[in-house]
């Protein structure tokens, strides 16, 4: 108890209060920067590169700082931009099936390749849906903003 009425009670609200996330995202962060700039570097050493790899690492960039963000509780650009990112990227990441001329299969079955995609696409789930939380309204981050 106080001994002045006066003085305002404590209290632990901070305005600036960030959300900490739990290890397992940090952990996911780092082995999503390192299986991403692997395949970056992979996609971009073969001689067979063309625009269409130079255009998935653009677009894999802004996708990785959107879940630096979420991750580490940064407000990073605009909540907007981050749902464009996410549409983008789903997108593009389909797309390029499609548009590269590099031999994607690299000599699989396509028993073996549907595998490999259905893998990666299974490790990529919580970077989309980290992002996804990330551009949320609801999200503390964006308050004011």
């Amino acid at each position: 108890m106080n001994d002045n009425p006066y003085t305002p009670p404590d209290s632990n609200l901070d305005p600036n209060r960030r959300v900490k996330r739990s290890i397992f995202w940090k952990i996911y962060f780092v082995f999503l920067v390192l299986y991403i700039g692997f395949g970056c570097y992979l996609m971009l050493a073969l001689e067979s590169s063309g625009v269409a790899e130079y255009v998935a690492m653009l677009v894999s960039i802004p996708f990785v700082i959107g879940v630096f963000g979420y991750v580490w509780s940064k407000p990073i650009l605009s909540r907007e931009f981050w749902t464009y990112t996410i549409i983008v990227n789903i997108a593009y990441s389909i797309l390029f099936y499609f548009v590269t001329n590099m031999d994607i299969d690299q000599g699989m079955s396509t028993g073996e390749f549907l595998v490999g995609q259905f893998i990666s696409w299974l490790l990529g789930i919580p970077a989309y849906i980290a992002l996804y939380l990330y551009q949320r309204k609801s999200n503390e981050l964006w308050a004011d903003a």
